[in-house]
Order: C-alpha cells, then structure tokens, then sequence
C-alpha cells in the first residue's frame, strides 16, 4: 500500500496514527540526569582583542564588586581600566566598558598596576606604575559604571603599585615600588574625595622592610597593615589608630632567624578571621603562613610550601595569593608556570594542603599565560585569573565540595539547627566525617552519609556553646579517615536534589492560596514520612504557617499524590519550602521551590486529597483521607486549571506543525491524482 493510497482512503486514520506515533516519542525521552559541576571546572576565558573586548593587555589586577555582580580589571600594557558583569549563577562575565589613560580627563591610568573598591561600594581606586598616582572614579553600584573623578600624585607613591581602603572606609593606602614607602590619605565616605595625610618611608624614622614596598593589605578589624617587600625581602607590620587611621610601625620579619618565604614577597592576603597572614615569594617560588596575634598584629612564622616540595606543583614565580571568603581555601598563582594552584586550608591552625593546580592550554584551561592576580568571590562559587602574558580572563568554578547537594534550617520552635546532606558517588570510599563551623566557628564533627542517602545533622554546639539563636552562616568540611580535607563548602549547593528522584514537590499560586502537591518516596530517605511543615516565603527562623498531619496514621502512604489546598495566607507566597517529619517528629528532609521533582507528580495517577488548609492553627488534625484511583489533577480554584508540562506544550506545538505538513502534503496527492 502507498502513502498516496493510505492518504487518499485513509486521512482521518492516517493522522491519527501519526499522532500516537509523535506522542509516544515524547513519553520515551529519558528524564534528564543530574549533573554536578566538578571541582576547579574551566568556566570561560577572555582575552584581548577578542570578541570585541579591549584593554585587557597586561591584565595584572582585578577586583570584584562587594555585591560580586561586578569585575574589574587593570591593563598594565593598554593602561586602562576594564568593567565586566558577572552572571552570579554561572561566573560568566560580559564586557561593558574600558576606560583608558588620556580618554577626556582620564588619568592615572599609565602602566595600571593596583586595583580597590571602597566597601559601600560607591568608588574605584587605581595606581597607575609610570603615573605616580591614584586615579578615582565614582562608581554607579546599580550598573557598575565609573565615572573620573581626580587623582592624587603625592610624596611616596612614586612607582605606584597597589592600593587598598580600610574596612571602615575612612582611609586609602598606596604602596611606592620606588619610593620605598607607603602613602596615607583620609577618605571622604560621602564622596569619595581623597586628602593626603602623609607617608612611611623606608629608613625613616625607624621604619624598615619597605624597600620595593609592593603589596599591602589591612586586616578585616581594621587595626593593622602588612606590606610586602620586593627587594628588602621582608614583612613590615604597622598599627593603625581606628579613629585617624594613622600607621605606627611595629616591626619587620625578614629572611633568616627561622623565617622562610618572604625573599622577594608579591602578594599578601588574610584568613577572613585575620588569625593568619598568607604572602608569596617570587624568587623562592613559594607560599608561607604566619600567624597573627590580633591584639598585637605581631607575626609568627608558622611554614612555607615550595613548589616542587612533596606534590606540591604550579607556584613556580609564585605571584599572588588570595584565601576563599569561608576560609577553607587557599589560591596561588605562578607567573612562570602559568598555572594556579589550589590547597585546602584548615580554618582553625591555617595549615594548608595541596589538591591541584590549573595549567594554560592543559585540560582545555585557557588565560592562565603569565598568571598573575586572583579574585575569589565571595558566594563561594567562582575564582577569576589573570594572565599577563596574553590578556587572558580565565573564568573557573573555584572551589567546594562537589557532586553534592546539602542544605541547614533553624527551627525556633525548638530552637534547633539542622543540616541535610547526599553525597554522589565520587564520594563512596573518601568521605569519612563532616566537620560543621557555624558563624565561623568549629561546631560538631559527624560520620559522613553514605553516598547516594539523605542524611540529617542536628547541630548543637558552636564551640562550647549551645546553640540558641538562628546563625548566619553554616559550612562544613568533608574530611577522609586521616581527617584531612577533601572538600569544603560555605553555601547550600544542588538544594532541590537534597530529595531522592521519586519526591515530588510542585505548587501552584493564586493571590494568597496555593496548591501543594507531593508525592513521597518509596526509598532513600531514613525513616518514613509522618507528616508535613509548610512556609511560604521561607526565611531562616521562620515559624511554619501551615502544619499538614494526620492523627492516625503513622507514615503518609508513598504510591499517591498528596493534593493540599492552602487558603488564607497573609500574602502571596513566591516560592514555599516544605519540611518533612517522622513520626517521631524528626526533621528527616525538606524541599524548597515550587518545582522539585515535578516530573513524579504529574506521571501518577493514584491521589489523596487535604481539603482547606488555613494558617490560622499550628496543627491542623485532619480526617485520614480515603484514596481514589485514579482522580483528574485537582485545580486551583480560580486557574482554569494545571499548567501542563513544558514538554507536554512542545509536543502539542510540534504535532500540530506536522500535521499541517501532512494535511497539506495530502491535498496535493488528491487534487494531483
């Protein structure tokens, strides 16, 4: 039989029959996998000259917004000052701007070196190395434009090579490679403007270990500096008076006496507690830790990493150094290695141990030539390189455990912290404990999950002391049998897959009600599921505002649907997190958003149903609810009905293109023939 016979007799069957046939290849397509993003995975380069970017020649410095929307980097060679905007979610970077030395009034800008934001924000400072300056710029925090404002050429900041502002604002130190001294000035939080106060030089009234004075840093309280030095071989370590923002010289480490790595220093940079100094030394291709006593500043030498020393590889030329916002990792670039190397960092003693580090042109990393300066974020997720040798931006997801999903909740009812934790695969013979720190601080160490199950930690004790209030931040690390660190994260990560595949989790909105639907897992989760808590607009602490439980059942039943009907909220709800209970009324899981697994919902057809859900009582006691099999998808009152799946609209879309073909095709068959 021919398609032109079956087209000519048979239209109504034919179509018919290809319509199941485009159906069925919808419902064959496999559910997507879930994919983790590796540890250290290459996100993206950019380079100068390429794809319309420009000034990125000599790329030596970069610095990233305090809202972390924003990069900035400086090009020593294009003397200019470039703008990117960073996609939070994925580090990717698009190029907004690039000013230049001698663009209108731009200027300061000639062989751009040093790069700070001041804290709130609002301004940009740069020193330019064959300027003697620093450039200022305004800054407009809702597009991260600049705008020139002045510079500044003062005593001391003759070849100048790195800047910073204090914590509080309120001053802004340079460093001169020449004049062997650093500059101080007094900020004006409200504009910007800068005022000369004066300068430390080497050899001046006492003061050593600035010559070829080169980075600075300033200590998170404020109260202290250290500056780099790229010729004397030493740490100068200076006091500063919070209320003028005056330094005092304290003292000087240089190399001998049992101190190591700090011959030809680059870079500087402080654990976020400041109980640990970090600086690179070029000559010696090194990275070396002193503690810090923060009631004094005074410094002692704790070690030094060498390249080529154990495994320890990439910091040939070691150039800059730049420590994780959670403190639980260290990043370091070699310029003569074009590589950046990576090491965990043990939050409580500073000690640091080697994972890996990153090459140009290996393993498809890109715009690491001549690594030099490092930007770590500050969610966590991304760290940004430079590459001086080819204007290169290499893009990298930086650091945490990956192939994980975990979460933590402070329930104020009963005043406790809980965390929930799957490992992936990769995990099943490494992990051994799970170290939490909560607000910073060393909490409890537990065994780690198995991989593959949910697990739930209930935190107690931060330090010595219970736990009373909602913290602000929750980390933990992943450590081996050994106890040392394989991974660490400070930020919820993969939050809808801390639920097994088979929970499913879909809520649909109106005004101040809502449809919540859940089916329960058959397998994966500790214990059986009890019953529920629902928040709306869930933020830490929050009480629940709707408590779904039955009163005599002892596990809600796995193999249907749960359809409940929430009414009467105090305000539209954009997203609602669910927590999940035993019937011993312990936190197995939650789920948050308002599509988790949705998939698994919309494929049963077995259904129970929770009439009229209010917020008006903690504990709504409900009738056990008899099961119908099967049921239409309940409606939201007032929606007209359940928006369909995407897939599900795709295949209507795409079947009814064919069909026209097909229609059409037929027409011409007949009137043809």
């Amino acid at each position: 039989m021919t398609s032109r016979y079956l087209f000519r007799t048979f239209p109504i069957v034919t179509y018919f029959l290809l319509a199941i046939l485009v159906c069925l290849f919808f419902l064959l397509i496999p559910n997507g996998q879930r994919v983790f993003a590796a540890f250290g995975d290459f996100v993206e380069v950019h380079k100068d000259g390429l794809s319309g970017i420009d000034g990125l020649g000599g790329a030596i410095d970069i610095a990233m917004s305090p809202d972390g929307k924003y990069l900035y980097l400086l090009g020593d060679t294009d003397n200019a000052l470039t703008i990117f905007s960073r996609n939070p979610d994925t580090g990717q970077l698009t190029h907004l701007e690039t000013l230049r030395d001698g663009m209108g009034l731009i200027d300061g800008l000639r062989g751009a070196h040093g790069l700070a934001i001041s804290p709130d924000g609002e301004n940009v400072y740069a020193v330019g190395l064959h300027d003697d300056g620093i450039a200022v710029f305004n800054r407009d925090v809702s597009t991260g434009l600049l705008t020139y404002m002045e510079i500044h050429k003062e005593d001391g900041l003759d070849g100048s090579v790195n800047v910073i502002v204090s914590p509080d604002g309120n001053n802004v130190y340079a460093t001169g490679l020449h004049d062997d001294a650093v500059a101080v000035f007094t900020r004006n939080v409200t504009t910007g403007a800068l005022t000369y106060v004066s300068m430390h030089k080497d050899g001046v009234s006492g003061v050593d270990g600035l010559d070829g004075a080169r980075d600075i840093d300033i200590t998170p309280d404020g109260k202290h500096v250290y500056i780099g030095s790229q010729v004397e071989d030493g740490l100068a370590v200076f006091s500063r008076d919070l209320s003028t923002g005056a330094l005092t010289f304290l003292e000087a480490l240089k190399t001998g006496n049992g101190v190591f790595g700090v011959k030809g220093i680059i870079g500087i940079d402080l654990s976020p507690d400041g109980k640990h100094v970090y600086v690179t030394s070029f000559s010696e291709s090194s990275l070396a830790i002193f503690s810090r006593d923060v009631s004094t500043g005074l410094l002692t030498y704790v070690d030094v990493y060498e390249d080529g020393e154990g495994d320890i590889d990439g910091l040939s030329g070691a150039w800059d150094v730049a420590i994780s916002p959670d403190g639980f990792y260290a990043f370091a670039t070699g310029r003569a290695e074009n590589a950046l190397s990576v090491f965990s960092r043990d939050p409580i003693t500073g000690a640091l141990t080697y994972l890996v580090h990153h090459v140009d042109d290996q393993s498809g990393v890109d715009g690491l030539n001549g690594a030099m300066a490092i930007a770590a974020t500050a969610d966590s997720k991304h760290i940004y390189a430079t590459g001086y040798n080819e204007g290169g931006l290499a893009v990298l997801i930086a650091y945490g455990a990956s192939d994980l999903s975990w979460n933590w909740t402070w329930v104020e009812e009963t005043k406790t912290l809980d965390a929930v934790m799957v490992l992936g695969s990769t995990w099943t013979s490494s992990a051994d404990k799970v170290q939490f720190f909560v607000d910073g601080v060393v909490s409890e160490t537990f065994s780690a999950p198995t991989a593959g199950f949910i697990k739930k930690f209930n935190l107690g004790l931060v330090g010595n002391e219970q736990i009373t209030s909602s913290p602000t931040d929750v980390s933990f690390r992943i450590l081996d049998s050994s106890l040392a660190a394989l991974g660490a994260t400070g930020s919820p990560e993969n939050v809808d897959d801390i639920v097994p595949d088979d929970l499913g989790l879909k809520i649909q909105t109106q005004g101040n009600s809502a449809l919540i639907q859940v089916k329960l897992p058959l397998s994966g989760l500790s214990s059986e599921i009890a019953w529920m808590d629902i928040y709306p607009n869930y933020v830490s602490g929050d009480r629940p505002k709707v408590t779904a439980k039955l009163p005599s059942i002892g596990a809600l039943p796995t193999d249907s649907v749960i359809d409940m009907w929430v009414t009467g909220l105090t305000e539209p709800a954009n997203t609602f997190r669910v927590h999940f209970y035993d019937a011993s009324d312990d936190l197995i899981t939650f789920a948050e958003g308002l599509n988790v697994n949705a998939n698994v919902i919309e494929s049963s057809s077995s259904r129970m149903s929770f009439p009229g859900l209010t917020p008006e009582r903690k504990i709504i006691l409900l009738p056990t609810p008899t099961l119908v099999v099967p049921t239409p998808t309940p409606v939201l009152p007032g929606t007209g009905g359940v928006a369909p799946s995407q897939g599900f609209v795709t295949g209507l879309i795409l079947l009814g293109i064919f069909l026209l073909v097909l229609g059409g095709l037929g027409i011409y068959l007949n009137r043809r023939f």
